[in-house]
């Protein structure tokens, strides 16, 4: 597989880039919607208003990724290659992906749209979510041991199917804790 490294990559599509592994490189302002990403290498790379939505990721390999300003709607990070998977996101939409089954400690995700985000099984251990819209997420057998959600809202979590212990949470969440039992806090 080619290597191309070190580059900035701007105002591009799928269809004017090599199938090939990319490091230390920029993207910026690229449509990728609908296209097949499949099999690309991604290690130390940044992605600023791009917009992946859609896209075909399977044993794509994203290792020390920053996604700032990006639309990825509808990806399925579950089926990348879990092999040194590390990205973190701000500022993104990532309404309707999936991160079933992922290790994702220390993952930071920061002012993104995350409507209904699947975290089927997923170890989110020491991550971040911060002031994120996570309205409709699955969070079902997901680790949230030590995790940061204390500034997120539209929370709805099943403390008894999910391991919160240590996680942070404020006040007004409390209602999104307690909703299975149908209690109301004010």
């Amino acid at each position: 597989m080619k290597l191309i490294s070190d580059i900035e990559i701007k105002n591009k599509t799928l269809n004017d880039i090599d199938f090939a592994e990319y490091e230390n490189c920029e993207f910026i302002n690229c449509n990728f919607s609908n296209g097949n990403l499949s099999q690309y290498v991604f290690i130390d790379c940044r992605f600023t208003n791009c917009d992946m939505s859609n896209c075909n990721i399977n044993d794509t390999s994203f290792q020390e990724i920053n996604f700032k300003g990006c639309k990825l709607m509808g990806l399925s990070f579950d089926a990348c290659k879990g092999f040194l998977l590390s990205f973190s996101f701000t500022d993104c939409n990532l309404s309707y992906s999936t991160f079933q089954k992922l290790k994702l400690k220390k993952t930071s995700f920061v002012n993104c749209n995350m409507t209904e985000c699947d975290f089927y099984d997923t170890d989110l251990q020491s991550s971040v979510i911060n002031n994120c819209n996570i309205i409709g997420a699955i969070f079902e057998n997901t680790n949230l041991f030590k995790a940061d959600l204390r500034n997120s809202y539209n929370l709805l979590i099943d403390i008894e199917r999910n391991n919160i212990k240590k996680a942070k949470f404020n006040f007004a969440q409390v209602n999104g804790l307690l909703a299975k039992w149908e209690v109301k806090l004010s």
